[in-house]
Order: structure tokens, then sequence, then C-alpha cells
């Protein structure tokens, strides 16, 4: 027997792989797959051996699998591979910055190699740690028709290829020296005080130009996207108009179907399986309430009932509860019980109503192929109507109708900016992997006509929409609303075509201009003025100058110790508050003075990027101390890892880096 296995082993390993395949894909495809005649097409190439269509088709299905874990346990995209990618490049991810299923295959498989695995054992606790509890596994493998298991598998692969990236980052620590250039860059700090001077309060505002220097401003800024203060910039950004279906939860919480007796019961079982919780705790606003209640019904009685409301008592009366403890009576726990399960009921519902209406809105597609050349899904002619999304939840079933609950908006010609400051929607986005949310507004512009589509069959689409499409994952905001969404029009970014089109800004910006130049002269003269008195007091002593800057910004400041780099905080490289985003000549001046102190020179600086222009005096130098360095040498270095993760993994998630590195090859036959 031992004889006949070592003989056929590569046999049989190719119909283990064709029945475990067909348990993925589930009993409805037995028939499909069994008579495939592409099952043991030999896709690729690499070093760790074949990738077949077997290998790919599993690997798909354990992505879907992936996909449905974000979206059916409420951080829609949590489990999404693909996400890292999009995340970390800060833009929408072209075709060849996307990955496929064979740099999935790939990237699990190095996992493998380099003992970065995790079991399906080791993905449920890590999942339970997450938050994630067998039982909600259970619950969306049922919905799913498929065994819990399987996204175990899914997670465990996840997680391994995640311990693969994290491997190689910490592995690109940074040598010595470098850790010391950062150390001094962010744990030595300056000292100073400032006048600050807004070019705002010196522009005059009807101040007016010729005709030349308004052409010269323009023609200098046509095609440059203004940044803010003198960054200036006349091109119009792209637009996008967008349509979409807000399902509302505490909306629905309203208007539930379903009896009180029944909220009822399930509350006290849900009090009684989570006694233990914080909701379920005295919280001090609750006990101050609960000794007013007594002391009430004490004088009103005469006598205090010790025994009430669950509180304990002892000879000298009733024991009050202490902030913190757990609630012993379900009457305490009642209301907070009440609204979890009824919320937690509500949410079900939204989910139930999301999960009819995407269906409804992906069906016209499904029988839509990419056109050959340009990889753009045609829209459907029966969904390129205004009135596509408000029939379609008209058409809900009438146990489905929450007339309150569910709103369909369209929002006419919006840039990114202005996209994102829409209440709910612009804020609004799908969550990945380390908690890093992909918002609306970069969704949104990744629209056939402003984003390039991918280019090849085999490459990933998820992010990529066609206009008229909806968004396959739905969307959440931070008050529980759920939101499905698409794009019905784009308009182009462009320059403007004429001078016309923008001249109030161009008139606004050639203000400001003049403004600086006198901000300038006047920080020059007020420098000139001071001599050895102090700046607050000199500014203090200038009523003209007061006068002149506005009160909301501008006048005397001494900010906060601040060092060179403050990415370390948490803020750009280049920011400094309060001044806001600084030049390298501003950090460099700082420091100097900061050294020399109190006695060192007023110095004028300009702000460009601010439209501001300041002057400075140094206070004081706190250096680097070696004790310094040595405390907090592992934080700099996981800093250095955290600044170069962007780059760090858009290398080792890029496709051709992959496949390189894997010497893999596409078959021929491909």
């Amino acid at each position: 027997m031992m004889k006949f296995f070592r003989k056929y082993n590569k046999h049989l390993l190719a119909v283990f792989m064709a029945l475990l395949l067909v348990i993925w894909l589930g009993g409805s495809a037995i028939e499909d797959f069994m008579s495939s005649r592409n099952r043991n097409v030999v896709l690729g190439t690499a070093v760790s051996g074949k990738i077949t269509e077997v290998d790919r088709a599993l690997a798909e299905k354990e992505t879907q699998l992936l996909n449905v874990l974000g979206a059916r346990l409420g951080q829609p995209g949590v489990f999404n591979w693909q996400t890292w990618q999009d995340r970390l490049l800060m833009k929408p991810p072209k075709a060849d910055e996307r990955l496929n299923t064979i740099d999935w295959i790939l990237l699990k498989r190095e996992a493998d190699k380099l003992g970065a695995s995790v079991t399906p054992q080791q993905a449920q606790a890590m999942l339970t740690s997450m938050g994630v509890p067998s039982e909600a596994i259970r619950r969306v493998a049922v919905q799913s028709d498929v065994k819990p298991d399987l996204f175990y598998q899914a997670a465990a692969s996840y997680f391994s290829v995640e311990n693969l990236l994290k491997t190689y980052l910490w592995a690109s620590r940074p040598p010595e020296p470098d850790l010391r250039r950062l150390a001094r860059d962010v744990l030595e700090t300056a000292s100073i005080e400032a006048v600050v001077f807004p070019a705002a309060s010196f522009a005059d505002p009807d101040e007016t130009f010729s005709a030349e220097q308004m052409q010269k401003q323009f023609d200098a800024y046509r095609s440059t996207r203004g940044t803010g203060g003198l960054n200036f910039g006349y091109y119009i950004d792209p637009k996008v108009k967008v349509q979409y279906i807000r399902i509302d939860p505490s909306k629905i919480e309203e208007n539930l179907r379903g009896s009180e007796r029944s909220y009822e019961r399930e509350a006290y079982e849900y009090w009684q399986a989570n006694r233990d919780r914080p909701q379920f705790r005295w919280t001090l606003a609750e006990v101050e309430e609960y000794k007013k209640a007594k002391e009430a019904e004490a004088s009103s009685n005469g006598m205090a009932d010790a025994n009430s409301n669950g509180a304990d008592a002892d000879s000298n009366g009733p024991v009050m509860p202490k902030a913190g403890e757990a609630y012993t009576d379900f009457r305490q726990a009642r209301k907070k019980a009440l609204e979890a399960v009824r919320l937690q009921a509500a949410q079900a519902e939204a989910e139930r109503i999301v999960s009819r209406i995407s269906q409804v809105l992906r069906e016209p597609w499904f029988a839509v192929e990419r056109d050959s050349e340009t990889g753009i899904k045609p829209a459907p002619d029966s969904v390129k109507s205004d009135g596509y999304y408000t029939k379609t939840v008209d058409d809900l079933p009438g146990n489905m109708r929450y007339p309150d609950g569910i709103e369909v908006k369209s929002l006419d010609w919006k840039t990114a900016d202005e996209l994102a400051e829409v209440e709910g929607f612009g804020q609004a986005g799908i969550v990945t992997q380390d908690q890093g949310i992909i918002r609306a507004p970069q969704l949104a512009f990744n629209v056939e006509g402003l984003a390039e589509a991918p280019e090849e069959s085999h490459r990933d689409t998820s992010h990529f929409l066609s206009l008229w499409q909806t968004f396959d994952t739905p969307l959440q905001s931070m008050e529980g609303a759920i939101y499905l969404f698409r794009v019905v029009g784009v308009e182009e970014g462009h320059a403007p075509a004429s001078l016309d089109a923008v001249a109030d800004q161009v008139t606004a910006d050639l203000r400001l201009q003049e403004g600086m130049k006198k901000a300038r002269q006047a920080a020059e003269n007020f420098v000139a003025e001071v001599g050895t008195q102090g700046l607050r007091d000199a500014i203090r002593a200038d009523t003209e100058l007061q006068a002149k800057i506005t009160p909301d910004r501008g006048g005397y400041v001494e900010p906060p110790p601040f060092p060179r780099d403050a990415t370390i905080r948490g803020m750009p490289s280049n920011t400094v508050q309060p001044f806001g985003e600084v030049t390298q000549e501003f950090i460099d001046t700082a420091f100097r003075l900061a050294a020399e102190g109190p006695k060192s020179e007023l110095t004028v600086v300009d702000l460009p990027a601010e439209a501001d222009v300041v002057a400075m005096h140094g206070l004081k130098l706190r250096p680097l101390y070696m004790e310094d360095y040595m405390a907090r040498r592992t934080d700099l270095i996981g800093n250095i890892i955290r600044r170069q993760q962007s780059v760090l993994m858009a290398q080792w998630l890029n496709a051709k880096n992959i496949r390189e590195r894997n010497q893999f090859e596409y078959s021929k036959r491909t």
C-alpha cells in the first residue's frame, strides 16, 4: 500500500486538491468543476512550484470569504488583503499597482517558507481577541452556507501574510547613524517667541490690477493646483455626481416591528449573558441619582426601605452601590439592556435591507463583460436613470419599508474636498486591516473617466467603478448609518479656458501677494524698532500694529518647545504649531536662535504656505542627552519603520516585485 502511495503521490495530490476545491465551492459547483477542462491548467511557475487553476480558484474563494467576514461583521473590508495597497498608496489604485490571486498565492507561500504561517486554531484565537467571537463566525457561516472552518482557514492565510509583512518591516530597521540623526531631529527641541504678521491683515481689499498683471498671474498658475497661502493655482479639480442610498439603523429602531414582551425577554437574556460588561455597571451619576431617590423615599415614608431596588442592607440601613460595581438586579439594567437589544435588532434589519438592495443593484451587472480594450464594464441601460435608486427602494417588500430609515439622495458636481464635507456620506468609508479607513471621496474618484481601469482580466477590480455602477461594499459612517453609492457623472480636471473663469480668484491672490510684501516690510520695521525690548512688551506697546493684525490670527505667540521633525508626535514633519506649515529656513533659524538663547538677534522669516511673515527671537535649546536617546531608542526604531512603512510595503506588495523575488512566470498557455 505504501508503495502505491509513493508511486502515485502526485496524482493523489491533484485529486486531493480537486476535492478540496469542490469543498470550497460547495456542492452546487461539483458538476461544473468536474466537467471543466481547465482544472489542471498550469497558470505559471515559481520557485515554490507550479500554480494551477485549482490554486487560483481556491485563492479566489479564500479572499471572497475574507471579504464576507469584513462585510458581515460590521467592519467592511477589515479582512480584505487588497486594502493594504489602497491605504498605503493613499490614492485610487491604478491597474499596475493592484494585486491579484496569483500574488496572494505567492505571498502565502512566502509566509509558509519563512515560518510565518498561522494555523486555523490560532486564527480563531486571534479573531476572538479582536472582538470577533466564534458565535459571530458561525452566524456568518450559516448566512453564507459554508462551514465555519473555512472562514478560520481563510483568516489563517490572512494572518500568515500579515506576519510575513511585519517580519519584513522589522527586518528593515535603520542603521545606528540614521537612528541618532532621527533622535536629534525628534528629541532635541527649540523654544522661541515670535510675532506673526499675516499677509491678509495688510492686503488692500479694494486694490486693482492692470490687465497685464492679471494675465501674467493667470498664465503662471493656470495649470497648477492651489494648496493655500501663496501656493496659488487655478486648475479646476475633477468633479463627480454621486447618488447614494442611506440606511439608518437609529431611524429603523424607532419603527421596529415586534412585541415589547419579546424585546423584554431578549433584554433579560442579554443582561444575563453580559452582566460583567462595563455597560452594566453603576456610573457615578447613577449612584448619585440612586442616593437622591433613596433619600427622597426615606423622607416620604419616614424610614428607608433597605431592600428596595436590589440594595443590600445591614442593621444601619441600606448599603448604597458604588461606581464601577455591577448591577445586581435586572430592574437596574433594564433600560440599557432594552436599548442594546433594540439596537441589535435595528442593525440586523438594516443589514437585511442592505443585502436585499445590494443584490438587486448587482443583478443587472452579472452578465456584463468588460470591454477588451478599455477594461471597463459598460453600464446596462436599465440602470442608467436618475430614478433607478428611488425605484429600487420603492420596490422593497412591505416588511422592509422604513420611510424614515431609508433615504435616497443625489449630490451634484463635487470635488473630492467638497465631497468630504458632505455630512455623513463624506466621512463614511470602509475599514482596513489596521483600522485605517478608505473614505467615500477616494472611492468615488476611482471611477471610469477619472481613474485608469485594470488592463488585464486577471487583475482585481474590487475598488474600480464603472459609471452608474454601485460600489460593492457598503460604507459605514461614524454615526452608524450604512451607505450604498454610485457615480453617475464625471468631469475631468482641467485648466480654466480663460482668465474670465477665475478672475475673482486671481484678483484676490494678487492682493494677498501684495499684502505679503507689506507684511514683510512691517515685520522688518518692527524688528528694527524693538531693540532689546521683549517681543511681548513691544507688540503691546505698538497700538497701530495691533489694530492692523486680525484678532483671530497673528500677533505674539510663544509656542511649546518643538522638534525639528514632528512626525513622532503624529504631525507632518513640516508643521509647527501654531504657525502651521513651515519652511526648512524657519526650522534652521529657530534652532540657531534657540541655541543662542535670549541674546539672539530678532530675525524675520517668510511662511509662504500660510501667507505669514514671522519675526522670531530665541529663548532656549534643549539638547539631546544620551540617556534620552537610549530610553527612546526602541520607540525611534518603530517610528522610522512606521514612517517608511508606506514605501516599504508598497515595494514589498508591488506585483512586479512579488513575482520577481518568487521567480514567477506566467505560462504561455494563459
